[in-house]
């Protein structure tokens, strides 16, 4: 079994390595648990004798190795999962068996007499009484339900079956954490079996599993929280640039209002504040008298063109603010679809390679501290499906790869489909040369392409069906932003968004 980096002291390793040199004083094995201790002693250069304990707790599927100091009974340093019940510093005690826990009972009549004493729900009754462990006592449960037994003979039964040592993991079909068993289980039919030589082999698995789920759920984590910050910027960004436009001057008026002072220069009336003047509004239906704030350390003439210079501005912030929220907008909806990216990912490989593209494409996360080099994105093949015809469905996983599914793999015939004004993936059914799509398989595919977009919950969602020579690139937009073309040859299907119902249509 391949244990993860130590984590504690920063001599950890190299404490490690001296006790490689060092003489092994006692070995021990626990009775009911899976610990195992190995005492080792040594001398320091003054000649005084020192002494570690190195303790390995496999409990379930996780195993934590304890650097223990033999004289304090401190824990030095770990090799372990982040779940590991102790830290360096803490004093080392062994795990508290679970309530309730006792010896393997021997006999029928041993579990019938323990159960007769017993308090408590039935199922904790069990545990007590046969001395196994909760995976097993579900066993005996279904025993007892499915052919009717007694709780002495189902556990008679059981156990007559720990002397073939058949080993297995059980996995739920979607997911990665398992049970492990030391027999074949009949009560978990809903799990997938993988049978192994030992129970070290199906333990170092069930580890490795493990260890793959928490990495997922750390990258996971890592991706979802800088997504959100990024997402939670632009949204500021957005409401700031809406106030901005709100609170523009209109051009249209300003140049009334310069023009107006103009055209009246000779009946103008100032105030007798002398802040704004009285003018006839020419424009208006009636013309009636209406007054104008001007400066009044400036002429008339001067003022209106201060009215004209103030239009001037509002255009040209008004241009550049639109600007800025189509730039913003356009960000939104690569992040968008990043997220259904994100929420799509099952696998570390395909989370660290979105991870990358994110970087590339300007997501910033917290540093580590650890300088590396770093790797180019690596490009994620598309998701594959078949129709009811055997034809090739091909679904993107990321902006990258929906870019190069679009515009490498697909043929200018193959059919291309998205979800109409909404982020998502991009699909492509694969069309013979000389031939069409039918009907029933576009619907397939258009049911994949709303199911890998961010409408999966809607009850329905409009598809863009098109030729895949009918969608080009944005100049100088995010990898996976296309155009499509207008007119009669695109068109919008209707589909709900769901996988197929038949698992051998998915190839990987």
């Amino acid at each position: 079994m391949t244990l993860p980096p130590p984590r504690g002291e920063s001599d950890a390793a190299a404490i490690l390595k001296k006790l490689a040199a060092t003489r092994v004083a006692a070995f021990e094995a626990a009775d009911q648990d899976r610990i195992v201790t190995l005492t080792v002693e040594g001398k320091r250069l003054s000649g005084k004798g020192t002494g570690f304990r190195l303790v390995l707790e496999v409990l379930g599927a996780r195993a934590d190795l304890y650097l223990v100091d033999s004289e304090a009974s401190h824990v030095l340093a770990l090799f372990s999962s982040a779940r590991a019940r102790l830290k360096p510093g803490d004093r080392y005690e062994p795990p508290s068996p679970p309530r309730g826990a006792a010896p393997l009972a021997r006999d029928r009549s041993e579990v019938e007499e323990r159960l007769r004493s017993a308090r408590g729900p039935r199922r904790a009754a069990l545990l007590g009484a046969t001395g196994t462990t909760p995976l097993l006592v579900r066993e005996v449960e279904w025993l007892i339900a499915r052919e009717g037994l007694s709780e002495g003979d189902a556990y008679m039964k059981l156990r007559s079956r720990f002397e073939e040592k058949r080993p297995f993991l059980y996995l739920p079909k979607r997911g990665r954490h398992g049970l492990l068993s030391p027999l074949e289980l009949a009560s978990e039919s809903e799990l997938t079996p993988r049978e192994h030589r030992s129970f070290s082999e199906a333990m170092a698995e069930a580890f490795s599993l493990e260890s793959e789920a928490r990495k997922i759920s750390t990258l996971r984590t890592r991706l979802e929280a800088a997504l959100n910050r990024r997402l939670e910027r632009l949204r500021r960004l957005t409401e700031r640039l809406e106030s901005d436009e709100a609170s523009l001057e209109e051009p249209a008026l300003l140049r009334r209002l310069g023009e107006l002072l103009l055209a009246g220069l000779s009946q103008a009336r100032r105030t007798a504040e002398g802040k704004s003047v009285a003018i006839r509004d020419l424009f208006a239906p009636g013309e009636p008298e209406i007054e104008i704030e001007v400066d009044p350390r400036l002429s008339l003439p001067k003022n209106a063109e201060r009215f004209f210079d103030r239009a001037r501005r509002a255009e040209r912030a008004a241009v550049e603010l639109s600007k800025r929220r189509g730039a913003a907008a356009a960000e939104v909806s690569l992040w968008d679809g990043f997220q259904c990216d994100l929420r799509d990912a099952s696998s570390a490989v395909e989370l660290e390679a979105l991870e990358r593209e994110a970087e590339e494409a300007g997501l910033s996360f917290p540093s580590s501290g650890k300088p590396g080099k770093r790797r180019p994105p690596e490009a994620l093949g598309p998701r594959s499906f078949r129709s009811h015809r055997g034809s090739a469905i091909l679904v993107g996983r990321s902006g990258r790869s929906n870019d190069e599914l679009t515009f490498e793999l697909a043929k200018p015939h193959d059919l291309w489909l998205h979800a109409a004004g909404i982020p998502g993936a991009h699909v492509v059914l694969r069309v013979a040369p000389g031939t069409a799509a039918d009907e029933r398989e576009i619907q397939e595919a258009a049911e994949l392409a709303a199911y890998y977009s961010k409408a999966r919950g809607a009850t329905a969602v409009d598809v863009i069906v098109a030729e895949r020579r009918h969608v080009s690139r944005i100049k100088g937009a995010p990898r996976g932003l296309v155009k499509v073309a207008s007119g009669p040859e695109v068109r919008t299907r209707r589909a709900v968004p769901r996988l197929p119902t038949d698992e051998s249509s998915i190839n990987k």
